[in-house]
């Protein structure tokens, strides 16, 4: 019986599946039933491709004392190739139940509960693998962050702020530089009538990751009208780095907004100078029909925006579906955490545009 099992995790190595299930079947009746028989079955079924057969072994498995953790393990992973998360999550938690400390079984539960949008399950799993070190600090909080955003959207789709306020906080401590974090923060901030603490949230965020989400929300919170007002609200904003490409795309826009024709002429000047996305282009076409009447200029300004490189976009770094919002998960293609601000061209992917709609630099930003 023993040489018959030896023969079959000889042959199992070799990847002969049908010598070593035909090792593993005499084996198994020689030594009636041993769990290492089970086991050689079940790997040499699973090699040819019969589940069914598989499964039965390791069910056999996960019923006994010494080796129900290996059954648990089979019956997961076979759960997880056949597509049916139901069980994989199922016996993913009974293998958390059993053996507390069966660090392997942790992020591909986790992302089985991503996958199903249970994010307090997603929450309580990867809450343990970073106490257990299975992932990064830093990758663990940055993913924690993203979790606890959506945490937030379910507490606000149930009606209860006092709830998503507290998700978005800790999302934005974990993960200052999270812009939609930031900003969901500091609008139930300003609902909360805590506005000079919005403000501060608001300008942190601008400040670690410049975006126009974060001016929206800023504008928004200081409930400014008239034009001017708003472009020197948005001065302040920027002030930090006023130059920087994020601050002068920004700037230019209140500054046609607030009819400032030199202001936005020179801030405009400034990113010709570099490489300019398509708004810049449109912006100007706006300046010369605005300030000048310049139609024919325009049309040029608005020909060379057709080919210039294309707006930053919410891109999902595994698909490259782009979005105007961001998605804590790709609705394309499933990818958790993949979103990037990015132009169009900066992730080498294929190129799945959800709207073609031009995405606006800023919300509504109408006086």
């Amino acid at each position: 019986g023993y040489r018959e099992l030896t023969q079959g995790m000889i042959s199992l190595a070799a990847g002969d599946a049908a010598r070593a299930l035909r090792h593993a079947r005499k084996a198994d009746t020689l030594l009636d039933n041993t769990i290492a028989g089970n086991l050689l079955i079940a790997q040499a079924a699973t090699l040819q491709g019969k589940t069914s057969l598989a499964k039965q072994h390791y069910e056999v498995m996960s019923d006994s004392d010494d080796a129900a953790i290996a059954g648990l393990r089979g019956l997961f992973e076979q759960a997880i190739s056949d597509g049916d998360d139901d069980s994989a999550v199922r016996f993913g938690e009974k293998v958390r139940e059993r053996q507390p400390d069966s660090e392997w079984v942790l992020l591909p539960l986790f992302e089985l509960k991503v996958a199903r949008d249970d994010w307090a399950g997603a929450d309580d799993v990867l809450a343990e693998a970073l106490w257990r070190k299975v992932v990064t600090a830093e990758i663990g909080k940055r993913d924690r962050a993203f979790v606890l955003y959506e945490r937030g959207i379910s507490g606000l789709e149930q009606g209860d702020a006092d709830l998503a306020i507290g998700y978005f906080r800790e999302a934005h401590d974990l993960s200052p530089d999270f812009v939609p974090a930031a900003t969901e923060y500091a609008r139930l901030l300003g609902d909360a009538g805590k506005k000079r603490r919005a403000l501060r949230v608001l300008e942190q965020s601008w400040e670690r990751n410049p975006h126009p989400s974060s001016a929206e929300a800023y504008l928004d919170t200081l409930q400014l009208d008239d034009p001017l007002e708003r472009f020197k609200a948005v001065q302040k904003l920027v002030s930090g780095d006023a130059e920087s490409t994020a601050a002068l795309l920004l700037t230019a826009e209140f500054a046609l907004k607030a009819r400032l024709w030199g202001e936005a002429r020179r801030q405009l000047k400034s990113l010709l100078q570099q490489n300019p996305c398509a708004a810049v282009y449109r912006m100007m076409a706006e300046l010369e029909e605005s300030d000048d009447g310049n139609s024919d200029r325009a049309t040029r300004w608005r020909d060379a925006a057709s080919s210039a490189i294309g707006d930053k976009v919410w891109l999902c770094g595994g698909c490259g579906a782009q979005r105007a919002n961001w998605k804590t998960r790709c609705d394309e293609c499933g990818k958790f955490g993949s979103s990037q601000w990015r132009h169009p061209c900066a992730i080498s992917s294929p190129n799945t545009l959800v709207s073609s709609a031009v995405l606006p630099l800023i919300g509504n930003t109408e006086a």
